[in-house]
């Protein structure tokens, strides 16, 4: 079996179901902003955009259906919110204006300029070019100085035959990490502020076993004992662009250009700065008669060659399972003149057996992780202690953190359920 195949592993993908993510406010909420975010052409919803506070890194995501609910903390209540993403003009509004009693709608204009080949490579330029330009570049766009980020990650897990979902995990997280010079799995450290199971969904312990390539496994698959949050953070492809990944991104300096071809489908406008839009499929995917296939998409800055988006799909057609191996979406912001993580969202299928040897009892599900940093700190910040970090290698829920009353009241949710009209 190809060792791209058994490296698919740590396979990732977009939450299609939902999104929830939230802020650690440090101060009490007191106003509320609550709207829908919507493409002003065609009045379709847009999820992922984000809602921020203008210059600083309080904010949300929406959800799905568009919409989100801001929390904003006292001591930024007079300044001004910031709705932006990708491809869109930027939406400001004055937070002092802002009446919680409203659901305000946001319709965003479009900023796309469809281009052909012609006239890019008119420029100079090719897909490819500015792909390995982007690569090239990782070392000198994010930071190789110490950095936290406060952020909320969650796990869940969904029943294919069902679309039934269970073990939804919540946690409140800092990262602390080393700078992009340094191994992130070996280095990092993480502490856990706060974690729950939500009490919205059924609980089925079985099913938060580790995967052990028998009971619980991802077919032609090898994932190691790392928690999931760990597996998530490992397989983000700019941040450990030099080391194994997911097929077939692979290591991203070295095979993810020689295992796709490339097309850049536009450009887009970003106030004063443009967006290089470029797709990729795979060249090459039938391996040991099955057969794979991939694409996606990656958004780099024309002005400095930052990458700040990124999508990949990964299908396969096998005798037991034919379809969506992993979705995959990142998308990185800047902050003081480096690019930091500001989401990661996947999901991966796997299949679980029962005690029946002959395997008649296996169930498919898909396993979704989901982080969302709230908040970067780049100096001044206290180091997370050796006592406080987690393991790597144990389950999340083994770690017990007392419960701090409040915590999860602070935190910014965004319902899976579309607001009244």
């Amino acid at each position: 079996m190809s060792q791209k195949i058994i490296r698919f592993a740590r396979c990732m993908g977009i939450v299609t179901f939902f999104v929830l993510f939230q802020q650690v406010l440090i101060a009490q909420n007191t106003n509320a902003l609550k709207g829908r975010v919507f493409d002003s052409i065609t009045n379709e919803p847009l999820p992922f955009a984000t809602v921020r506070i203008f210059n600083s890194s309080a904010g949300v995501f929406t959800n799905e259906f568009g919409e989100f609910t801001f929390h904003i903390p006292d001591n930024l209540n007079t300044s001004n919110v910031q709705i932006s993403c990708i491809g869109y003009k930027k939406i400001n509004l004055e937070a002092t204006s802002i009446k919680p009693d409203i659901i305000y709608s946001f319709g965003m204009v479009p900023e796309v300029y469809v281009l052909d080949e012609v006239n890019i490579s008119g420029k100079g330029l090719s897909p490819i070019d500015i792909v390995k330009r982007a690569i090239k570049d990782i070392s000198k766009n994010y930071s190789k100085e110490e950095f936290l980020l406060h952020g909320y990650y969650r796990d869940y897990i969904k029943d294919k035959s069902t679309d039934d979902y269970v073990n939804l995990t919540e946690a409140a997280v800092i990262i602390e990490d080393r700078g992009f010079n340094r191994n992130d799995y070996e280095k990092s450290r993480i502490k856990l502020e706060q974690i729950r199971y939500n009490p919205g969904f059924i609980a089925d312990t079985l099913l938060n076993s580790v995967y052990d390539g028998k009971t619980k496994y991802i077919p032609y698959a090898l994932i190691d004992d790392s928690n999931e949050l760990a597996i998530l953070r490992r397989q983000d492809p700019i941040r450990n662009h030099n080391i194994q990944t997911f097929s077939f991104v692979d290591i991203l300096d070295r095979s993810f250009i020689p295992n796709h071809s490339f097309k850049c489908e536009s450009i887009i406008n970003n106030d004063s700065s443009k967006i290089f839009e470029i797709s990729f499929e795979t060249q090459r995917f039938n391996f040991s008669n099955d057969e794979y296939s991939a694409n996606g998409k990656i958004y780099i800055l024309a002005e400095n060659y930052a990458i700040i988006a990124f999508t990949y799909t990964l299908t396969c057609k096998w005798p037991t399972y034919s379809g969506k191996l992993l979705d995959f979406k990142l998308e990185y912001r800047n902050y003081m003149d480096k690019y930091y993580l500001s989401y990661l969202s996947s999901s991966n299928y796997f299949e679980y057996k029962t005690k029946a040897t002959d395997g008649s009892l296996s169930k498919k599900y898909f396993q979704y992780r989901e982080l969302f940093i709230n908040k970067i700190d780049v100096k001044d910040f206290e180091s997370i202690k050796p006592e406080e970090t987690i393991r790597k290698d144990s389950p999340i829920l083994s770690n017990k953190i007392p419960v701090k009353e409040g915590m999860w009241d602070n935190y910014n949710y965004i319902s899976n359920v579309k607001f009244n009209e």
